[in-house]
Parts: structure tokens; C-alpha cells; sequence
């Protein structure tokens, strides 16, 4: 395989787990911490409320900020020789 291709693979790897992590994060901390609960509090005003339609997209878009992690070069590992 080329270089090219093994990059492109663990750029793929760490947006697919990036994103994951962050949904499975996000649903676990909403059950948890019972953010209707917080939501409704007063000091919570200022935030969206849980229900808006903005907040649907934070999943989806942390495929760029995936994307940005993988190719970052401080996160990427030198696939030819395996040093950071």
C-alpha cells in the first residue's frame, strides 16, 4: 500500500472514532446528568434550549474536526517509520 493510502486510513480511523466517542459521550453525560433537569434551571437561560434544531448538528459536524485531528501534525504518527 502507498502512503497515501495508509495516511488516508488513519485519517478515517480517527474522525470515525472522534465522532463516535463524542455521540456515545454526549448521550451518556444527557442520561446522567438529566439535562432536562439542568435546562430548566434559570442560569441555563442563556444556553439553546435541548430540543433546538442547531444542537442536532454537533454529531455530523465533528467529522471536519475529525478530519482536522487526524491531519494535524502533532496527532499524526509518521506512518514510515512509526515515530511521532
Amino acid at each position: 500500500m502507498s502512503m497515501k493510502t495508509d495516511a488516508l486510513k488513519f485519517i478515517w480511523r480517527v474522525t470515525y472514532a472522534h465522532t463516535i466517542a463524542y455521540f456515545i459521550a454526549g448521550a451518556l453525560m444527557m442520561i446522567i446528568m438529566n439535562y432536562d433537569e439542568i435546562w430548566a434551571m434559570d442560569i441555563m437561560s442563556f444556553y439553546r434550549p435541548i430540543d433546538d434544531p442547531i444542537l442536532t448538528l454537533s454529531t455530523p459536524l465533528q467529522i471536519p474536526r475529525g478530519i482536522l485531528i487526524g491531519v494535524h501534525p502533532k496527532f499524526c504518527v509518521n506512518l514510515q517509520t512509526g515515530v511521532q
